[in-house]
């Protein structure tokens, strides 16, 4: 099934306007050091602050699961919606705020990834959806997604690897020497402010199937 379809089928199963709305928080009196995401549909928020997870659940007919557990040093969330069901407008959007320093890693079918002003390693998946890393710090960043990706680090990464089947990659780094890989099928790929250096302990891959790549000095 192509992308068109996949975003047809999508549209047919969600339909439009809620007739059911449930916010609920979970308070993080604790420091995870890795917090997994598995979300069907919905947007994703990961900033830092208080601890907290937000659950915002919406539907018409039958509702979504949505579960905030620890498994031992973990955070994980979990979000699905009932299969089948046309027009139930489905959605599970979860903000999560933590202060500490943590592992993220996350599996989104549908929506978008917003992460802001956190510190450890991302590995971020979006089947249909954009990505955004905004002042981040991790040694790995790592995003995959359908749509645009904008990737800002705010300290230099050891690895980045950011690849777009239908959007642009945008990446900003620290400025120094990176050894750079960008592939594009149809677009434009530039690197701007940095040093390439095929021999530098620092990597950077990005490549983008329909859309431009710019890596670029913060």
């Amino acid at each position: 099934m192509g992308p068109l379809a996949v975003i047809a089928l999508v549209l047919a199963l969600v339909g439009g306007g809620a007739a059911h709305d449930k916010v609920a928080t979970t308070p993080v009196t604790w420091n995870p050091t890795v917090v997994v995401v598995r979300n069907e549909i919905g947007s994703l928020t990961v900033a830092n602050g208080p601890g907290r997870v937000v659950v915002h659940k919406q539907w018409n007919f039958r509702g979504p699961t949505a579960k905030v557990e620890r498994h031992g040093d973990a955070l994980v969330i979990t979000g699905k919606c009932p299969n089948n069901v046309v027009q139930n407008n489905c959605s599970v959007d979860v903000q999560v705020v933590l202060p500490n320093t943590f592992a993220l890693d996350v599996e989104q079918d549908l929506g978008d990834i917003s992460v802001r002003d956190v510190s450890g390693p991302e590995r971020l998946h979006a089947g249909l959806g954009d990505i955004e890393m905004h002042n981040v710090r991790g040694d790995q960043l790592s995003a995959d997604a359908f749509g645009d990706i904008a990737l800002d680090a705010a300290a230099p990464p050891q690895i980045v690897n950011a690849n777009s089947s239908n959007g642009s990659v945008d990446i900003g780094v620290p400025a120094g020497a990176y050894a750079i890989t960008t592939h594009t099928s149809w677009n434009d790929a530039e690197v701007r402010g940095l040093t390439d250096d095929p021999n530098a302990q620092r990597k950077i891959n990005a490549a983008s199937s329909n859309g431009d790549v710019l890596i670029h000095s913060r």
